[in-house]
């Protein structure tokens, strides 16, 4: 039999191989089960993209990933599915859509996700730019048959960029949208695309060291700005602190501005727990020698504040810190189980609060603080400066800072100073009534604190995250009854209030805001939605409520007329409470969360305080 001989095929002659050339190597094994467990939030970001006017870039994403010696669609979101994954619901359309696609040859002459891959390693090699591809999807004839079938009805339009980790290749990122982009939006997108990849490969080469964990590179990635590139990073040092902070120096494209995110500064306060701040230090800043402290409210940590923080940073030059007191976030508890894993408003107001005061007064002497407070972030620093001397006078001395010697100022926003919520029904009123009067008996007192001790003792705390998560969970009927209810009780959509919220936006609340709360907290807020009219300290020896009429500092009070949760009510007496001439209100058309995650009120509001702030006298003191 005569032996086939194969012909040689020529070598490359030139001094250096051109991309096509270049060999894409298979993922091993340990890091493709890595990235199988983070790859959604790949596609997770890239639906959640907005322009300058926050309108939404894509309106799906899927991404490749390099498989053995093929090329396969491992992950696929939409922005409109964000809602169900951040319920932890099944997305059946994802499953459909992933048994229709099929492994294409890394070597395939129409494999275009191979091609740019090549490019990207060829433009790594010689410090290019990343390469990020815009196609007509219906027209490109280097794409593969098979991917074009898959691209749903109406959707023409492709941006993919390859990822590479630690110099090696792992896929293609693919946005997928409906209409065509224009040269500024084309420009915002590749911006927004290189800085996700730049973020990813920084992410997960940093988490596969330190910790492989999938859940905590996930969020990382999902947190990430991708309108800002980042220029440098350090890990820097503060004394009396264990932990580095991790400090960043970025470019925001959309403010134009360089600035410098420092995290986490950990502060310890009593028994073990700490508060932790998140700072935001534009690289021009206003003159106005002020700092801003912003904390976030019932159920929801600092990352809720974060978009009025960069508004105020970058647009309108303040240094800005985000707070979280004890429960945000782990690194806010204590290390170690102890008995008294729990807290109240009180420790909130005359523990974690004034160690904020003090460690700015420390680290920033002769600055003046004006602090904004979104819901029970706003009564906090309200029921400090009100109750202070009344507080001081109790224990016989005063506490550790004057309120008046570093508060320039407060801006709350939809913080009522008593609890009244205004999705009520006749049950419910019926339920309140009874509360009352049974309130009203001597046996209210040492039923409220046995209560008060059980729920301690037993419960501890409620993850807010979790509680919705279960209720999405069990069946489709309580799904129904969690967002949407068929009669007059608050909901989870009125908890977040607004009717322009978004899918991507709904998963950021899921994933990212909402968190734990003590049950004597919630205790507390029931209390006083039971009396109705007044909201007390854990111990009843302090009625905050009537300590406003007290207020002294000048007060910014933020309405949301839509507000549900705090009605306009509860919330305009507050600021008819204060004694300061310089006090003002402005209402917004928007709900309780709405108020502070709608951008456009967002921006309005920070117009409206960078005012009223610039109003303030020099120095101010009551």
């Amino acid at each position: 039999m005569k032996r086939k001989i194969q012909t040689p095929v020529a070598l490359d002659q030139s001094y250096e191989p051109g991309p096509g050339r270049l060999f894409i190597p298979p993922i091993p094994t340990q890091r493709f089960s890595f990235l199988s467990q983070v790859q959604s939030a790949f596609v997770n970001k890239v639906v959640s993209f907005s322009f300058s006017d926050f309108s939404h870039c894509f309106d799906y994403s899927v991404f490749e990933m390099i498989d053995g010696a093929n090329l396969r669609i491992t992950a696929s979101s939409s922005r409109f599915q964000l809602r169900e994954v951040a319920q932890n619901k099944a997305v059946d359309g994802f499953k459909r859509f992933v048994a229709r696609t099929r492994p294409i040859a890394l070597n395939h002459e129409k494999n275009l996700s191979a091609q740019m891959i090549r490019q990207s390693l060829y433009n790594n090699a010689h410090a290019l730019p990343p390469m990020v591809e815009f196609l007509h999807i219906a027209s490109e004839e280097r794409l593969h048959a098979g991917l074009k079938r898959l691209a749903p009805k109406g959707v023409r339009y492709a941006v993919g960029i390859p990822i590479i980790i630690d110099r090696k290749p792992i896929g293609v990122l693919w946005g997928i949208h409906r209409r065509s982009f224009n040269a500024d939006e084309r420009k915002d997108v590749r911006q927004q695309m290189i800085s996700l990849s730049r973020a990813i490969d920084f992410i997960v080469s940093e988490e596969i060291i330190e910790s492989g964990d999938a859940y905590t590179t996930r969020r990382k990635i999902e947190k990430h700005d991708p309108t800002a590139n980042l220029d440098t990073l350090v890990y820097t040092h503060l004394s009396g602190q264990e932990k580095p902070i991790k400090s960043m120096v970025l470019y925001s494209n959309r403010y134009t501005e360089k600035y410098r995110q420092d995290t986490d500064y950990i502060v310890p306060t009593v028994q073990g727990f700490s508060i932790s701040f998140k700072r935001y230090l534009p690289e021009h800043l206003n003159g106005q020698d002020r700092i801003l402290l912003m904390l976030p409210g019932f159920f929801c940590n600092r990352s809720i504040m974060d978009r009025l923080a960069k508004e105020m940073a970058l647009e309108h030059g303040y240094p800005v810190f985000t707070l979280d007191v004890r429960g945000r976030s782990k690194e806010t508890l204590p290390r170690k189980f102890i008995h008294n894993y729990h807290w109240s408003v009180d420790n909130y107001v005359w523990q974690d609060f004034p160690v904020a005061l003090q460690w700015l007064k420390e680290t920033h002497p002769g600055k003046k603080v004006v602090v904004f407070g979104h819901s029970m972030g706003g009564l906090i620093p309200l029921f400090y400066s009100a109750a202070y001397d009344k507080f001081a006078h109790r224990r016989s001395g005063a506490l550790a800072i004057k309120p008046e010697s570093i508060i320039d100022g407060i801006v709350s926003i939809t913080s009522p100073i008593y609890i009244r919520i205004g999705a009520e029904s006749t049950w419910f009123n019926m339920f309140r009534n009874l509360a009352k009067l049974l309130m009203s008996t001597p046996l209210a007192d040492p039923i409220m604190r046995l209560t008060d001790m059980t729920l301690s003792s037993t419960v501890g705390g409620l993850d807010l995250n979790k509680f919705f998560t279960f209720l999405n969970s069990i069946s489709a009927s309580i799904r129904a009854i969690s967002f949407d209810v068929t009669y007059r009780l608050p909901t989870v959509k009125e908890f977040i209030g607004y009717e322009q919220i978004t899918p991507p936006e709904w998963y950021f609340m899921m994933e990212d805001v909402f968190c734990e709360e003590s049950t004597l907290v919630i205790s507390q807020f029931v209390r006083s939605l039971i009396d109705g009219d007044n909201f007390m300290s854990i111990d009843k020896e302090i009625n905050y409520t009537l300590e406003c009429n007290e207020l002294e500092i000048p007060h910014f009070t933020a309405v949301g007329t839509l507000d549900e949760i705090a009605p306009p009510d509860t919330v305009r007496q507050g600021h008819l409470a204060g004694k300061s001439p310089k006090n003002k209100m402005v209402e917004y058309k928007q709900g309780h969360l709405g108020i502070i995650t709608h951008p456009e009120t967002v921006r309005q509001i920070a117009l409206d305080t960078d005012d009223w702030i610039r109003a303030l006298p020099a120095n101010y003191i009551s």
